[in-house]
């Protein structure tokens, strides 16, 4: 299985201008429980890049996959790692292509929640290169 990601034209959203830190509830996962919104770092109509954490305080990115409804690539990360990314240090891609846990989850929305799959990395698309080389583009404030 192949996942398609968002063309070169979309990925003007990764450089925002401007983050919005909320805490509200984005998701209850089977096996993982809530997660919360964090940071959203991509927004068009509804976010599309975000930080999220679990009650337990487990740390993921997020990435709303194109044509796809209610489905959406997750990566667990460390704060260092997600600090790095918000410091403009490490790509975007970065989670994704070389997660920290060896793993993705493929969420998807099952109308009582959201379950995943456990997903390879190396199962990902030539299309997720539109992100190649980007950062957040975030100034430091």
């Amino acid at each position: 299985m192949a996942l398609g990601f968002m063309d070169q034209s979309a990925s003007n959203i990764w450089r925002a201008s401007m983050v919005r830190k909320m805490r509200k509830e984005f998701a209850k996962i089977k096996g993982i429980g809530s997660i919360m919104f964090r940071t959203i770092y991509g927004f068009y109509d509804e976010p599309l890049l975000f930080s999220c954490e679990s009650l337990t305080g487990a740390v993921f990115l997020l990435l709303r996959l194109q044509g796809e409804d209610g489905r959406w690539l997750m990566a667990g990360l460390s704060e260092a790692r997600l600090g790095a990314l918000e410091n403009n240090e490490i790509e975007i891609r970065m989670p994704y292509v070389n997660p920290e846990s060896g793993y993705l989850y493929l969420l998807h929305d099952e109308g009582e929640g959201m379950k995943y799959d456990i997903l390879e990395p190396d199962l990902l698309t030539e299309g997720y290169a539109a992100l190649s080389g980007g950062v957040f583009g975030l100034s430091k404030r």
